[in-house]
């Protein structure tokens, strides 16, 4: 029993060691790591896109709602999708 735990305990930590050889070699190579924060997708000069929260998304939601007056349904297509339609709505 005591040789099978040290067997295993070995393994774990040459597969510890291969998983963070692994992950550098992923990150050097600029490729995303799962649960490893790695350099950002902008290019160097350019401010990072930061995409609305959802309570930020919801306050537009709303306003919409209100400035639609009588017609609810107005508000409800302009937002129907929240990756783009309210701003190309708007902009049309």
């Amino acid at each position: 029993m005591r040789d099978e735990r040290s067997a295993l305990e070995i393994e774990i930590a040459r597969l510890q060691g291969e998983n963070a050889t692994l992950k550098k070699e992923l990150l050097a190579r600029g490729l995303p790591v799962p649960g490893v924060s790695g350099p950002s997708g902008a290019k160097p000069g350019e401010p990072e896109l930061k995409l609305p929260s959802d309570a930020e998304v919801d306050k537009v939601i709303s306003f919409l709602e209100n400035i639609s007056g009588g017609y609810p349904d107005t508000a409800k297509l302009l937002t129907s999708n929240r990756l783009g339609t309210v701003s190309l709505a708007l902009l049309s």
